[in-house]
């Protein structure tokens, strides 16, 4: 099975319990309004249920929004490591083919492109972005304390 196409258990259990949640907080809901036109009073069986469904079933729904927006965030957290890795193996692989081809030109060997005479593509340069490697010295001068005269 390819790495790519595999399906991960835990997101689509995530997705399963948004499902369920949304769902469920709504036909609760939905029930206990269409119970509330019954009669009775606090003394009734149904209402504590209905107390219940009333006080937990918005939460229910709440919680399914939120897990939904944890598997799409969970998603996109996969696909941006997927293509930091894929950038990383085309940056070794493009590192690995210049040092091969800087060793056969030293070494006095010929390229196989270079002997069957045909034209050579200039490689192109996939770096990530470069960071300034030190920062500059903070002056904290405007926080310090007034000197003593």
């Amino acid at each position: 099975m390819n790495h790519r196409n595999r399906v991960n258990p835990f997101e689509i259990a995530l997705w399963a319990l948004a499902a369920v949640l949304i769902v469920g907080g709504v036909a609760a809901l939905a029930w206990s309004v269409n119970r509330l036109g019954m009669g009775g009073g606090p003394n009734n069986e149904g209402f504590a249920v209905t107390q219940m469904i009333f006080s937990l079933a918005p939460v229910a729904v709440t919680a399914g929004l939120f897990a939904i927006v944890a598997a799409l965030a969970f998603r996109a957290t996969l696909l941006v490591v997927a293509r930091r890795a894929a950038a990383l193996a085309h940056e070794a692989r493009v590192s690995e083919a210049s040092q091969m081809t800087t060793t056969m030109e030293t070494t006095g060997l010929a390229s196989p492109s270079q002997s069957d005479g045909a034209p050579q593509e200039a490689s192109l340069p996939f770096e990530p972005p470069r960071f300034r490697q030190r920062q500059r010295a903070i002056d904290h001068s405007a926080f310090k304390r007034p000197g003593t005269e």
